[in-house]
């Protein structure tokens, strides 16, 4: 048996730009907030004589 391999319609292009610069954003955004948090929990150890 012999199968041939036809081409079809191209695919369309996905995935531009626009979603690796969302993806940066987000990614940027949760390290932020994660350091953030960090040193908000850091600094209310030291109030209270030591880090926790």
């Amino acid at each position: 048996m012999k199968v041939v391999n036809n081409a079809g319609q191209a695919l369309p292009n996905t995935g531009g730009t626009g979603t690796k610069l969302f993806t940066f954003s987000g990614g940027a955004i949760i390290a932020a907030s994660s350091l953030m948090y960090g040193y908000k929990k850091r600094q209310k150890g030291k109030k209270k004589g030591g880090i926790q």
